[in-house]
């Protein structure tokens, strides 16, 4: 579109303005200045060299001598040469082209330097975002630096965000974007005397700057973000001043600041949908949870986060993830916390986030725990499963930062916006997982077919009954074998591959709504035949989907046989008790006849004793399967050191005698879990290396706490110490993975019994939070179960085998 007359007219006048206002002397740098800025007027597209020769044939009869018209003729001339040769157009595109959409922000700013640095020479630049709200205190706006450069050496402002005078911000939204010299600045403007004591502002003073030049992006008026470029108080070029500002409205900065501030917007919502991605139904709570807290540091700059898990059994915050990305905020290990006591008490008990500025200060804090010198800022922030606003608290977010006033509102609505659509993603996954899990713990398999016969789901039963791995993934995506060709591929798919007679076939391809009570041949993957009963086939018209239940007729058999198994075993065991009681009364009343310094007494001591040791219940051998199908049941408390002691005093003499408790009598270790099934661990380990042991071969018991946690070691010499560790030694992944049919399945779990139940007494461990370890010393086993909690000193409640545990200071938190 041409230029308007009035658009003409204003375009002159400006000419004329600056030639009145330029005062030439002797100094060449004078004229070569006014060229420049006359030159940024010839850009525009409203003015050429004619207006050029109006407006200085206006001014040339004013100047003051024929020396002065001189160096106007020669700036004129200058000026439209430098039009004529200015590249400022191919520099504003190749910005424009260098912040393209996929490209990250820094990324955006560091090519802009490159490209701006041709244009208009600085020493230090920088990138910062304004927030202005009546969160900020009043009359001051929040400034966060998100990039800054010196020399091409890119550098971190010393604090996250800082407050400056609202009367700086309106500064950088005026028409004057330049400061020749800071000094002449604060003159100017006194309330940005409070500038001085700015610990970015001393920041850049110590790196020499003193003159400045803004890009503004203004939106509603207000500034939202600045590109600032500095200058050293000695630089060549000398302070920035009109001619610069010009050249750089010319470069169409604000289109690109625009840009830059659009990417790192967009990286917070990836970050968000980054986040929610990782909730699959598939996805493991402590993998999950480590990798929320790594994404929120890593996209949002934040130094540390941890994620508290509300423990309402124990009454204890646990942390269930944690991310310090600089290696200084990071808890101690095994760190828990009361749910009334912290921070994290307070969130809990507001059900809304909570923010300390200084956690230094005696007041306002929330009754916040300081466990490094290194926190000076917190924030706390609630998960609920679900957005409803009364749904109960599950998790707890901690932010910590080493910088004070690291939080201020908003990097609140940020993690605000973000918690929201986690609590949206929280309950989706919930959901998936309660379905896959009910689906999972039923007996009968489930079946989804979607597309004629292409399985889209199928729970573990069915899977078993398919001859398929407990994790195979129907889904189109999923990794198969890598040897599995893209035909056999969508085979593995297909449920009509797996049927192996013509009734099967028919039932599979049918169009019936029910099929109850029809047998089907089964060809599994692993080529075993099965059969499986149609309990039901429904048809979902909303989803095109079939849904078929199946029964595996094999195992209900199975079961069946295990039934009869288990009351032959009881017939058994009830007659052999009768007589083994008999038989113990006998030995008792022979006993009582014998003078107790005989050896025949001891014989019948000892045979008494292993009697009733060999007096083996079915209760005995069905709770070591309950145990193995739930390690933990409820939640309560054992005296572990006291246990050991009954358990040495409840053996024959002789065993007993070889049970050395490395500590006092009186001594109490106050374990929390389930008494009955810790008890029964550690029963069973003492036992079994009782068992094993060389003859005369001592077992030496030590227990000792250390951060809230106990540690029991035992240790025994071995006649074969190989294979008893091997024996005690964890199964590796690939010998669990090895295909076993029932019969061999069975066989491994009596052998367990036999040998006190091994793996039963790893997962009590194990669902207690403990770990189990086994070393070999030469003919030495040494078995260490490690990490169990203890109950906090000092705590008034019942204890298995005690009243209560013995008063003493409280743990720190």
């Amino acid at each position: 579109m041409d230029p308007t007359t009035e658009e003409k007219r204003s375009g002159i006048a400006r000419l004329v303005s600056l030639f009145s206002n330029t005062q030439l002397g002797e100094e060449p740098n004078q004229w070569i200045s006014l060229a420049r800025s006359l030159a940024v007027q010839l850009r525009s597209p409203s003015l050429d060299w004619r207006d050029l020769a109006r407006a200085l044939e206006k001014v040339r009869s004013n100047a003051p001598s024929s020396s002065a018209s001189a160096m106007l003729d020669r700036a004129a001339l200058f000026a439209m040469r430098l039009a004529e040769f200015d590249t400022t157009p191919k520099a504003s595109a190749e910005m424009l082209d260098a912040c393209a959409p996929g490209v990250s922000p820094e990324d955006m700013l560091r090519s802009v330097v490159a490209i701006l640095e041709r244009q208009i020479p600085f020493d230090l630049v920088s990138y910062a975002e304004y927030y202005h709200s009546a969160e900020a205190a009043e009359g001051t706006t929040l400034v966060r630096g998100r990039f800054a450069m010196d020399g091409g050496t890119e550098f971190r402002w010393p604090a996250r965000w800082v407050e400056i005078p609202g009367d700086i911000a309106r500064w950088a939204e005026g028409d004057v974007r330049w400061v020749a010299d800071s000094e002449e600045f604060y003159k100017e403007y006194p309330q940005a005397e409070e500038l001085r004591d700015n610990i970015v502002t001393r920041e850049y003073e110590r790196r020499g700057a003193a003159s400045y030049l803004v890009a503004p992006l203004l939106d509603g008026g207000r500034v939202k973000a600045v590109l600032t470029l500095a200058r050293r108080r000695n630089s060549p070029p000398g302070p920035f001043g009109r001619a610069d500002q010009q050249k750089l409205e010319a470069l169409l900065m604000e289109r690109i600041v625009r840009r830059i501030n659009e990417a790192f917007d967009m990286r917070a919502q990836v970050v968000a949908k980054d986040i929610i991605a990782l909730f699959t139904p598939q996805a493991e709570p402590p993998v999950l949870a480590q990798k929320l807290v790594e994404k929120l540091c890593g996209g949002f700059e934040w130094e540390y986060i941890g994620l508290f898990r509300v423990n309402r059994a124990h009454e204890m915050f646990e942390v269930a993830a944690e991310h310090d990305a600089n290696g200084k905020l990071k808890l101690p290990p095994t760190y828990e916390q009361p749910l009334s006591e912290g921070m994290l008490g307070k969130t809990l008990k507001a059900g809304h986030a909570l923010y300390v500025p200084d956690v230094n200060r005696k007041s306002g804090t929330h009754n916040y725990i300081r466990v490094s010198p290194s926190h000076a800022s917190a924030l706390t922030f609630p998960i609920r499963i679900g957005p409803d606003p009364d749904a109960e608290i599950e998790w707890i977010l901690d932010l910590e930062s080493s910088q004070l006033n690291a939080f201020p509102f908003p990097e609140q609505e940020l993690l605000r916006r973000t918690v929201v659509e986690v609590e949206r993603a929280v309950a989706l996954w919930f959901e998936a997982r309660l379905a896959t899990t009910l689906l999972n713990i039923v007996e009968q398999g489930v079946v989804v077919l979607g597309g004629r016969t292409r399985i889209e789901r199928a729970n573990a039963a069915a899977l078993r009954m398919l001859g398929l791995p407990k994790d195979f993934d129907f889904s189109r995506n999923a990794a198969l074998p890598v040897k599995a060709s893209k035909k056999n591929r969508a085979r593995l798919r297909d449920f009509a591959t797996y049927a192996a007679d013509k009734t099967t076939r028919e039932f599979v391809a049918g169009e019936q709504e029910s099929g109850a009570g029809i047998h089907l041949r089964l060809r599994g993957a692993d080529q075993v035949m099965r059969t499986a009963l149609a309990v039901a086939s429904y048809r979902d018209q909303a989803f095109h989907r079939r849904i078929l239940l199946l029964a595996d007729v094999e195992q209900a058999q199975w079961v069946g046989a295990l039934k009869y198994m288990e009351a032959a075993v009881r017939a058994v065991a009830a007659q052999a008790h009768g007589r083994l009681a008999l038989a113990g009364a006998l030995l008792r009343s022979a006993r009582g006849t014998l003078s107790p310094n005989t050896k025949a007494f001891e014989l019948l001591e000892r045979a008494e004793g292993n009697l009733a040791c060999a007096d083996l219940p079915y209760e005995r051998i069905a709770s070591v399967f309950d145990i193995m199908s739930a390690p933990k049941v409820r939640h309560g408390f054992l005296d572990l050191a006291g246990e050991l002691r009954r358990f040495r005093g409840a053996l024959p003499p002789d065993e007993a005698d070889s049970v050395q408790l490395d500590y006092e009598d009186d001594r109490t270790v106050i374990v929390v879990g389930d008494p009955e099934r810790l008890a029964f661990a550690f029963r069973s380990l003492v036992g079994h290396l009782l068992a094993v042991r060389a003859t005369d071969s001592p077992l030496k018991v030590s227990i000792s706490v250390s951060q809230g946690r106990a540690f029991v070691n035992l240790a025994v010499s071995a006649r074969d110490s190989a294979s008893v560790a091997a024996g005690l030694a964890e199964v590796t992944p690939d010998e669990q993975s090895r295909p076993q049919d029932q019969i061999a399945r069975v066989e491994s779990l009596a052998f367990a019994v036999a040998t006190h139940a091994v793996d039963a007494i790893r997962k009590v461990i194990r669902a207690h939070r403990g770990k189990l370890t086994v070393e070999r010393q030469n003919d030495e086993v040494i078995v260490c179960v490690g990490g169990l909690p203890v109950l906090p000193e000092g705590t008034s409640t019942k204890v298995t085998g005690r009243s209560a545990p013995p008063a003493a200071k409280e743990i720190p938190q």
